[in-house]
């Protein structure tokens, strides 16, 4: 198996175990209390860059319609303020709770023009 799928699937493992030690199973991970909203991470609504998506698709499913392990909201519902906000919520203020563990390595391979590129590609 290649290394690139081990680390993804050993991260999942690790949080879905911290996962199962919470009494709520159907916890929202993109709770807005806990994700700053405000200006500090402005979308720039023209982002001239490629973004590659195909490491969200496993979890959030090829045209964002899925809720990402049964407990995250669906991505294609989601505004481009809020996308950007909970992706870059996860690279830099990662909490490890719930997938914090998984999407903060994931977001961590993202430029910050990506991740604003992103946003505006899949948000409303």
């Amino acid at each position: 198996m290649k290394p690139t799928i081990i680390i993804p699937l050993l991260l999942i493992l690790f949080s879905l175990n911290s996962f199962a030690d919470e009494n709520n199973n159907s916890a929202d991970i993109n709770n807005t209390k806990d994700i700053n909203l405000s200006n500090d991470y402005n979308i720039t609504e023209n982002i001239d860059i490629e973004v590659n998506t195909d490491n969200c698709v496993g979890c959030h499913g090829l045209n964002f319609e899925k809720s990402a392990m049964g407990i995250s909201n669906i991505v294609k519902d989601m505004t481009k303020e809020y996308i950007e906000a909970t992706l870059f919520n996860y690279k830099y203020n990662s909490t490890n709770k719930n997938m914090d563990a998984l999407m903060a390595w994931q977001t961590a391979q993202l430029s910050d023009d990506e991740i604003r590129a992103i946003a505006h590609k899949l948000g409303k």
